[in-house]
C-alpha cells in the first residue's frame, strides 16, 4: 500500500490579480497543515508518554505468537504482490507496455523507497524515473504514471477509510474529539461521492482540463479494476497490523480499518517519514480502551520492521544490483573504475560532515544512556570491582562526554586536526566510562565503531588549529541545547514512577538509578551553559597577516604591466598578498572574523586568474574561513560562478572615456565653467612628480589634516588608502594652488599605457575656493587624454544601480532603500550625483562569495576593514 504520495503536481499558474500572496499562500499552506499534525502528535505523544512501560513494552515484543509473525509476513507479500497492479493500471492508462518483470520491479522498489522515506527527493516518482524511462518510457510517461498511483490511492484509502467510519465511527471520534454522529454523517459522504465522481469520470468523454494541461480520464473499467486494487491493497496493509492484536481484540476489522486509514492520511498530513510518531500515537489512542498500551507499542515496532524496514532493504539491494548490472553492461571496465575513483572522491569530500554527524551521535547515545535507568544487576557488578563512587561519577562524566561530542562535531565539520584529536580521545573515555558506571557494554561497542570510522577518515582532518579555533554557531548552540532537553524529556519519562524529594539529590546507592541521572543531567546542562557563553562571547580571533617589505615590492614590479589601477592599494601593506606560482600575479585579501576578502580581481595577466582564485579558495577551506571578492568587474564573474561563489551587486563604478576628450560642446558646460571660475578665483593646476613629493609633505599633511577635521571623519583603509609619507612618496600628485598655497592634492594611480588613470587620496582645505575638485578633476583628465589613457576612473558609487521594484531579489530592494533614505548618514545619492556631472559610463561592481547570508555578514567585515574596526564603521 502507497503509504507516501510519490509526485507533486504541476504547480497551478497565479491568478490574475492575486499578486504574489496567493503563490506565498500555496507554498505555506502545506507546511502549515504539516505543523499542525505534527504539533497534534506531540500532544498525543505526551498524553501517551504515561501509558508505556519500556520494559513491558520489551516482554510485548518477545512474546508475540509465531503464528501472527507468520501472518504479518504473508499479509505483507500480499499487499506488495497487489501494489504492483498500481503500476499496471497505470501503464496500461498512458498506453505504455513494459515487462511484467520490469513493471513489478519498480513497483516494489518504488513503494517499499515511498512508503518508508514519504516526500523525499529519493521517494517512489524518483526511482520510478529512473527505471521506466530506461525501459523506453518518456519522463511526461512516468509523471502521469506517477500522478494516477497517487490518485488511485488517494481514492482507495478514503473509500476504505470512509466505509469503515461509517460501520464505527465511536474510535476516531473520541482520538478528534467529535460527535459519532458527524463522523459517520462525513464517512458517509465520502463514500457516497467517491461512486459519483468514479461514474461521473467514466461518462465524461472529454479531456479534463487541469492547471492549463489536458487529462484524459481512465475508463470505467480501468477505474472499477483500480478501486479493486486499492481496497484490496489497504485491507493487506491493515491486516497485517491487525494479525499483531491479541486475538480477543473487540474490536472488529471494519473499525479498525477505518481508524487505520485516518491514521494513515495524518501521516501523510505530516510530511514525517512513514508518518512516524503520528500514525503510531493515532492508533494506540484510538484502541486504548482495547488492547494494552504496551501490547499495541509491540506490534506496531514489528508491523514497521516487517511492513516499511524489510522492503526497504531489500529495494536498495534491488536497485543496487540493477545499477551495477547497467554499469556494467554501458561502460568498459577502464571507465567504470574512473567513475567509481571520481565518486570515491566526490565522497571523501562529504566525509567531514558524515565525521560530525557520527560525532554527535555517539554523543547523543551517550546523553540518552545517562537519562535512561541502568540495566538490574550490571550497577552491582560494577559497583563490586571498582567502588560505588566510581560508579556516581563515571555516570555524570559519561553525560559530560556526550556534550563534548556533540559540541566538537562542530570543529570536525571544520576539518580541524584537534577536534579530531580531542573526538578520539572522548570516544576513548566513553569506552571506559560506560564500562565503570554499569558494564554499558552495548553504548561502548558503538563508540569503538564510531572511533573505527574517525581513524578511517582521519586524512580528511588536515586543517592545522587549535580548539579555540572552533565557533560554535548559534544554530548548533540551540541544537544542543535541544539535545539535553531531550535527555531531561526521557529522563521524566524513565523514572515517572518515582516521586520527586530533595533528598535524591544526595541519595547514594546501586540501585538509585534516578539520583544518579539527575545529577548527570545537572553537571551536562552547567557544562552546555558554560561551553556556550564561551564560545559565543569570545572575540574574533583572527586578523589580517601583514606582508613583509619583499613582498610588498614583488607586488609592485607587477603594477605597471596592470592596464587597471586598484592594485595599487596593494602599496598600502595593510593586506596580505597570495601569488600564482610563476610569481606573475597576485590578489589582495584583508580577514575579520571568519570572512576573508580579497579586494578587486587578482592583478597580472588573465591566464593566471583562475589558478590565483582556486588558490585563494583553497586556502580559506583549509582555515574554516569564508571566501570572498569584494568590488569585482562583471566580465570576471563567470571565473568566481566556477569557483563555487555567488555574486551581488554593491554598486556601480564611474569610468570616464578619455579618448577625444575635451571641455567643448553642451555636456562639458559645468567643467568648463570650473575651469574658467578657477583660473578667475586664482586657482593653478600642477603635476608634481614622485620625487618632489617629500619636500611637499608638511603643506600635504596640512590639507588633509584640515580635510579630516572638516568632515569629522578619521582615516580608512582596504579599499581606500590614507595619509603615509611612504605611501605617498611612489606616486605622482596633482595639486591646486591658491596664492600660492597648495588647497588641494590627489595622488595618481596609472595603469599600463592605454589603460586606466584615477587618484585615491583627494583632498582640500574646507576654506578652498568653490569647485577646486571640479578644477582638479577637469585638469587631470585632460591631461591624461593627452598621455594616452583611455579612462579615467572616479571610483565606486556605494548601492548605486539597485532597483527597489516587487519581484527584484531582496537585497536590490534593501539597497535601493538605504540609497534613497539613507543620504543624511553617507550621501550615497549626492555621490553619485556629484560623479554624473562627469558623464561617465556606470559599471556594476560585485561582492562574490558563498549564498545565503554570508554576503550580509561579510560586508559588515569588510565595512569593518575600511573602517580600521567596529567602532570605525558605527561612527566616522
Amino acid at each position: 500500500m502507497p503509504h507516501s504520495a510519490d509526485t507533486t503536481l504541476p504547480a497551478a499558474p497565479d491568478v490574475k490579480g492575486a499578486g504574489p500572496l496567493l503563490p506565498l499562500l500555496r507554498r505555506l499552506l502545506p507546511w502549515a497543515v504539516a505543523l499542525l499534525v505534527a504539533s497534534l502528535a506531540i500532544v498525543a505523544a505526551g498524553r501517551l508518554r504515561a501509558e508505556f512501560d519500556l520494559a513491558a513494552l520489551g516482554r510485548e515484543v518477545a512474546t508475540l505468537p509465531a503464528a501472527a509473525l507468520a501472518g504479518c509476513v504473508l499479509l505483507t507479500l500480499a499487499s506488495y504482490t497487489t501494489l504492483v497492479g498500481y503500476d499496471l493500471s497505470a501503464l496500461r492508462w498512458i498506453g505504455a507496455r513494459l515487462p511484467l518483470a520490469r513493471a513489478a520491479m519498480g513497483s516494489f522498489i518504488g513503494f517499499a523507497f515511498s512508503n518508508t522515506l514519504s516526500f523525499t527527493a529519493f521517494s517512489g516518482g524518483a526511482i520510478r524515473y529512473r527505471l521506466y524511462t530506461t525501459a523506453g518510457l518518456s519522463g511526461m510517461q512516468v509523471a502521469k504514471a506517477v500522478f494516477f498511483l497517487s490518485t488511485a490511492f488517494m481514492v482507495g484509502i478514503s473509500l476504505v477509510g470512509s466505509v469503515g467510519l461509517w460501520l464505527a465511527p465511536e474510535r476516531a471520534a473520541a482520538v478528534l474529539h467529535l460527535p459519532p454522529a458527524a463522523v459517520r454523517t462525513l464517512a458517509m459522504v465520502v463514500a457516497v461521492s467517491l461512486p459519483v465522481l468514479l461514474l461521473a469520470a467514466a461518462l465524461w468523454r472529454r479531456p479534463l482540463v487541469l492547471f492549463g494541461r489536458e487529462i484524459t480520464l481512465p475508463g470505467s473499467k480501468l477505474l472499477l479494476m483500480q478501486l479493486v486494487i486499492s481496497t484490496t491493497d489497504i485491507a493487506f496493509s491493515a491486516g497485517a497490523l491487525y494479525v499483531l492484536l491479541p486475538a480477543d481484540t473487540p474490536v472488529g476489522f471494519a473499525a479498525f480499518a477505518g481508524v487505520y486509514c485516518a491514521a494513515i492520511v495524518l501521516g501523510l498530513l505530516s510530511h514525517l517519514p512513514g508518518g512516524i510518531g503520528v500514525f503510531d500515537g493515532i492508533m494506540v489512542l484510538a484502541l486504548a480502551d482495547a488492547v494494552p498500551a504496551e501490547r499495541m507499542g509491540a506490534a506496531l515496532l514489528v508491523y514497521r520492521a516487517v511492513y516499511y524496514l524489510l522492503p526497504l532493504l531489500a529495494a536498495v539491494a534491488l536497485l543496487a544490483g540493477h545499477e551495477g548490472r547497467a554499469l556494467r553492461d554501458r561502460l568498459p571496465l577502464a571507465e567504470l573504475r574512473r567513475r567509481t575513483a571520481g565518486a570515491l572522491r566526490l565522497g571523501r569530500g562529504a566525509l567531514p560532515a558524515a565525521a560530525a554527524a557520527v560525532a554527535v551521535a555517539a554523543g547523543i547515545v551517550l546523553l540518552v544512556s545517562g537519562a535512561l535507568p541502568a540495566v538490574p544487576g550490571r550497577v552491582h557488578a560494577a559497583a563490586a570491582l571498582v567502588s560505588l563512587p566510581v560508579v556516581e561519577v563515571s555516570h555524570i562524566l559519561n553525560s559530560v562526554v556526550g556534550l563534548g561530542l556533540v559540541l566538537i562535531g562542530r570543529g570536525l565539520y571544520q576539518r580541524l586536526d584537534s577536534a579530531w584529536t580531542l573526538t578520539m580521545g572522548l570516544l576513548g573515555a566513553g569506552v571506559v566510562l560506560n564500562l565503570l558506571k554499569g558494564l554499558d557494554w552495548e553504548e561502548a561497542v558503538i563508540l569503538a565503531g564510531c572511533a573505527a570510522i574517525l581513524w578511517a577518515a582521519r586524512e580528511e582532518f588536515y586543517r592545522r588549529g587549535s580548539l579555540t579555533d572552533v565557533r560554535l554557531t548559534p544554530g548548533w548552540v540551540l541544537g544542543s541545547a535541544g539535545l539535553v532537553a531531550g535527555a531531561v524529556v526521557l529522563t521524566l519519562f524513565a523514572f515517572e514512577h518515582v516521586e520527586y524529594r530533595d533528598a535524591l539529590w544526595w541519595q547514594v546507592a546501586t540501585t538509585a538509578d534516578a539520583p544518579r541521572s539527575m545529577r548527570a543531567l545537572v553537571a551536562t546542562g552547567v557544562a552546555l551553559l558554560g561551553l556556550s557563553l564561551h564560545a559565543l562571547l569570545r572575540p574574533a580571533p583572527r586578523t589580517t597577516p601583514r606582508p613583509d617589505a619583499a613582498t610588498v615590492e614583488r607586488a609592485a614590479a607587477l603594477l605597471p604591466t596592470s592596464p587597471r589601477t586598484e592594485g595599487n592599494l596593494v602599496l598600502l601593506g595593510d593586506k596580505a598578498v597570495l601569488f600564482n606560482e610563476a610569481g606573475t600575479g597576485f590578489l589582495m585579501y584583508g580577514v575579520r572574523g571568519r570572512s576573508w576578502v580579497a579586494m578587486g580581481d587578482p592583478v597580472g595577466p588573465v591566464e593566471t586568474w583562475p589558478d590565483l582564485v582556486w588558490s585563494f579558495r583553497q586556502m580559506v577551506h583549509r582555515h574554516g574561513g569564508q571566501a570572498a571578492f569584494y568590488q569585482v568587474r562583471p566580465e570576471s564573474l563567470p571565473l568566481y560562478l566556477d569557483a563555487g561563489l555567488l555574486p551581488v551587486k554593491i554598486g556601480e563604478e564611474a569610468r570616464v572615456p578619455l579618448a577625444g576628450f575635451d571641455l567643448e560642446g553642451p555636456e562639458r558646460r559645468d567643467l568648463r565653467y570650473a575651469v574658467r571660475k578657477g583660473g578667475r578665483d586664482g586657482l593653478s593646476f600642477a603635476l608634481v612628480g614622485r620625487d618632489e613629493v617629500p619636500a611637499l609633505l608638511d603643506e600635504l599633511r596640512a590639507v588633509s589634516d584640515a580635510w579630516l577635521a572638516g568632515r569629522k571623519v578619521r582615516e580608512k583603509g582596504f579599499s581606500v588608502g590614507w595619509f603615509d609619507p611612504d605611501y605617498l612618496g611612489r606616486f605622482d600628485h596633482a595639486v591646486v594652488r591658491h596664492e600660492g598655497r597648495i588647497v588641494a592634492f590627489a595622488n595618481l594611480w596609472a595603469g599600463a599605457p592605454g589603460g586606466e588613470l584615477s587618484v585615491d587620496l583627494m583632498r582640500h582645505r574646507p576654506d578652498a575656493p568653490p569647485l577646486t575638485m571640479d578644477f582638479l578633476f577637469a585638469h587631470l583628465m585632460l591631461w591624461g587624454a593627452g598621455a594616452g589613457f583611455s579612462w579615467f576612473n572616479l571610483g565606486m558609487a556605494p548601492l548605486s544601480g539597485l532597483t527597489g521594484r516587487p519581484l527584484a531579489p531582496l537585497w536590490h530592494r534593501l539597497g535601493a532603500f538605504v540609497f534613497t533614505r539613507g543620504e543624511p548618514f553617507y550621501g550615497f545619492r549626492g555621490l553619485r550625483q556629484y560623479k554624473e556631472k562627469f558623464h561617465p559610463r556606470w559599471e556594476p561592481r560585485y561582492l562574490c562569495s558563498p549564498g545565503g547570508l554570508a554576503p550580509a555578514t561579510i560586508l559588515a567585515d569588510v565595512a569593518a576593514l575600511v573602517a580600521g574596526g567596529l567602532d570605525g564603521t558605527i561612527g566616522k
